[in-house]
């Protein structure tokens, strides 16, 4: 006979492709689980359709993972603790409930057959009529032929000396906020770094960016993931609205040297100058000396990845973050 599964109910709404990496957490934590998706375990947020609510063993838990500070109202007096990865140090200080667990990203969660049954046991309990579960059906199977396991990244990432590489995407001029990496990519095309790289416009918005700041060309997952880790360098700057990125949390995943510009979203701990991450001036001389720096001292990149690697360990693994938050809601 196997061990017994746990049942976890979770908000049927959620999205797969950004809570997964929660719902894979919750797998690791308990074992094997049977997950529940119900269109009433938790209040539908008033702003937003971002978030996962969940039960376990009796304790209401939701994550908010948008880009925004936004702090539901309704899930927060549902939940016994909320997780939140964008929200400021006022905000998290409002409330005893409000736990900062830092950047996350995108994961393939499960296996194709697995997720698509997920994806059509939640449609049902939301009562989605057959378009939106083909709509919904479609969206997820591109996702996850587009990302990678959690394993992924797992591998130890082999810096080179001399060398630096960083893609941002531009998804429109309304949102996209230039400066840092505007200044970064102009910084490593004028350093002594051989750099590979640039902006990567989303749609049809290369006309509105500079052609000395695009990449050459779009890259496969695979590809970006494999010029990540010989990149001597991993840069990060806060992305829409001022959020902590994905980049922020694969480069910590992937134990990279990361030359980042001030965070001012709250962390489960502080990522500290010169022990996980190299804090710069969003200035492109600033920036330029940092860059070579680090891509020219071995050991001082080394330093800095051991220490970026030791903080997802501790703090960022999907496991940690459910470990943190169901002690929390004890």
């Amino acid at each position: 006979m196997g061990t017994r599964r746990t049942t976890v109910a979770v908000t049927a709404g959620s999205s797969h492709q950004y809570y997964g990496f929660y719902l894979s957490g919750i797998e690791r934590v308990l074992g094997r689980v049977r997950f529940v998706p119900s269109a009433s375990v938790a209040p539908a947020p008033a702003q937003s359709t971002s978030g996962l609510g969940f039960v376990v063993h009796g304790r209401r838990i939701w994550i908010g993972a948008g880009d925004n500070n936004l702090i539901e109202h309704e899930p927060l007096a549902w939940a016994d603790v909320y997780g939140v990865v964008n929200a400021t140090a006022e905000q998290v200080a409002t409330s005893p409930k409000l736990v900062p667990i830092g950047p996350s990203f995108g994961i393939r969660w499960r296996s194709l057959p697995h997720t698509i049954a997920y994806v059509t046991r939640a449609a049902a309990a939301e009562r989605s009529g057959p378009r939106a579960l083909a709509a919904r059906l479609v969206s997820s199977t591109g996702y996850h032929r587009s990302r990678r396991p959690l394993e992924a990244y797992d591998r130890p990432a082999s810096s080179e000396s001399g060398v630096a590489f960083y893609a941002g995407t531009m998804w429109d001029h309304h949102r996209w906020s230039p400066s840092a990496r505007v200044h970064f990519i102009e910084a490593a095309r004028t350093s002594s770094v051989a750099f590979e790289g640039g902006v990567v416009p989303d749609g049809n918005l290369a006309d509105q960016i500079d052609p000395q700041l695009l990449a050459p060309r779009r890259y496969t997952l695979d590809e970006y993931l494999d010029r990540v880790r010989r990149s001597a360098v991993a840069f990060n700057s806060p992305a829409v609205w001022g959020c902590l990125g994905w980049k922020l949390g694969e480069s910590l995943a992937l134990g990279k040297a990361i030359l980042t510009t001030a965070i001012g979203r709250e962390l489960p701990a502080p990522l500290r100058h010169g022990i996980e991450v190299h804090v710069v001036a969003d200035d492109p001389d600033a920036m330029r000396d940092a860059l070579e720096l680090i891509a020219g001292d071995d050991d001082y990149r080394s330093h800095l990845e051991a220490g970026a690697r030791a903080y997802w360990e501790r703090w960022l693994r999907p496991e940690r973050v459910i470990e943190r938050l169901l002690e929390a809601a004890r």
